[in-house]
């Protein structure tokens, strides 16, 4: 699914890459996301979207009322805003048909990424969301958390443990480790 310009990575010096910040909040803030069946299936349909629109899903984290996410344009198909569109909508079928009530409150939150620098720190924030929550002590502990871009460990590497200062390392795609479809739920 990579291109030619290969940015699969927050650290890439491919500064002409097209990397987004989204966050989604759920209907009336409601706390929808704090068991595996909600976040699988939005994660599903994230993906199914991440694919027709050519973006690669970078970092994800699902927190309660919220999905934060970093993507990447890989193709023009779409892009970060047919993505959007579709994942949210997607999501929102899939959740109407198993469960009552709406998904996703209207708008979402859309911002472009200047540089590999701002996309790195962007990747440690979400991942780190769920300390700064009091979910977890550490990113790693946290389930509902993770890339369709590289492996779980390597993504997790800058960030520290709760109560230690962020360091300026970057982000390294693990080799054979990229492509949709090779995220995980632990």
């Amino acid at each position: 699914m990579r291109d030619s310009r290969e940015c699969a990575t927050p650290a890439a010096t491919h500064d002409d890459c097209l990397r987004y910040l989204l966050v989604f909040g759920t209907f009336a803030q409601t706390p929808v996301f704090t068991g595996r069946d909600t976040v699988a299936l939005a994660r599903t349909q994230f993906l199914r979207a991440a694919v027709e629109c050519r973006v690669e899903i970078l970092t994800y984290c699902f927190i309660r009322d919220r999905v934060d996410l970093l993507i990447e344009e890989v193709g023009d198909a779409g892009g970060c805003a047919g993505f959007a569109a579709r994942a949210r909508r997607y999501s929102e079928r899939a959740f109407r048909a198993r469960w009552d009530g709406a998904l996703w409150a209207s708008g979402a939150q859309i911002r472009r990424l200047m540089d590999a620098e701002e996309a790195a720190a962007r990747c440690r924030d979400i991942l780190a969301g769920p300390v700064r929550a009091g979910l977890v002590a550490r990113p790693g502990d946290y389930a509902f958390s993770g890339s369709f871009a590289w492996h779980r460990r390597r993504l997790l590497e800058p960030v520290p443990p709760a109560g230690r200062a962020v360091s300026h390392g970057r982000v390294a795609r693990a080799p054979g480790t990229g492509g949709p479809g090779r995220g995980m739920l632990p």
